[in-house]
């Protein structure tokens, strides 16, 4: 398979190049180890001294003291070169980890698997009848920090696995790579879980932020002006403001992360 190449980088203040090591260090033995073999991807990372010379092929990962709203996570350039743009506070390992796992599985951002149509009654999730096509994001119904896992010291992402999207739970299915996940398409604490409904038009979402519910984000997004397909999952992502996105906002820039 071919190997992904992804580059570290730091605009922060409070975030040096030494500081990144350990992650990036981390990173790829996640993508060798734990990725590679579930998803059929391949992901190599190194650091980046500049974000201002990522060589030509290499898809960047920055950390940033500032992120206007919908402008974290993982976009794509107008030549469809995939990079990331994560919050430089308390949990940015974690965070960058997501956003790698992420960009590794679907560095397009335009993936969708059909699944069985939800509905959520008295909190409760359950299947109904018919089928809408999830987006792609392996990280998000589990980002939570209780659902993460250490490598080597380094705090990193959890993620949902193909079964994920299976009709129904069966014993002795791995739904996410740490095994909290205890069937398909459940959602964490501050996870949510997207898709697009094909007879409705609409994209929607099963959030569990404060309590279970599903909401509407609106239409989907389509082509781009210049034709090509838009990248759903940073669409999706400038519509969710998740809590730990909005916990980040809030941290004082001045503090260390």
């Amino acid at each position: 398979m071919e190997t992904m190449e992804i580059g570290l980088a730091t605009r922060s203040a409070s975030i040096s190049l030494d500081d990144l090591r350990p992650l990036a260090a981390a990173l790829n033995k996640q993508a060798s180890l734990h990725v590679a073999p579930i998803w059929g991807v391949s992901g190599h990372v190194t650091l980046i001294e500049s974000p201002d010379s990522v060589k030509a092929g290499v898809s960047p990962i920055i950390l940033k003291d500032q992120v206007p709203r919908g402008k974290h996570g993982v976009h794509t350039t107008d030549h469809g070169i995939p990079f990331a743009v994560v919050l430089a506070a308390d949990d940015w390992p974690l965070a960058v980890s997501h956003e790698f796992v992420e960009m590794l599985v679907d560095p397009s951002g335009t993936k969708t698997v059909p699944g069985r149509k939800m509905q959520v009654v008295d909190g409760v999730a359950q299947d109904i009848e018919g089928q809408v096509d999830y987006v792609l994001e392996v990280c998000d119904p589990v980002e939570d920090q209780s659902y993460a896992y250490m490598i080597d010291g380094v705090l990193v992402s959890d993620f949902y696995t193909p079964r994920y999207f299976d009709d129904s739970a069966a014993a002795d299915v791995r739904y996410s790579y740490s095994g909290k996940i205890k069937r398909p398409r459940e959602v964490g604490p501050r996870g949510y879980l997207s898709w697009y409904d094909k007879q409705e038009d609409l994209l929607k979402q099963m959030r569990l932020f404060t309590s279970l519910e599903i909401v509407t984000l609106g239409g989907h997004p389509g082509v781009s002006a210049a034709g090509h397909p838009t990248h759903l999952r940073s669409h999706v992502d400038r519509r969710s403001e998740t809590p730990r996105i909005a916990r980040m906002r809030t941290r004082p820039l001045s503090q260390k992360a």
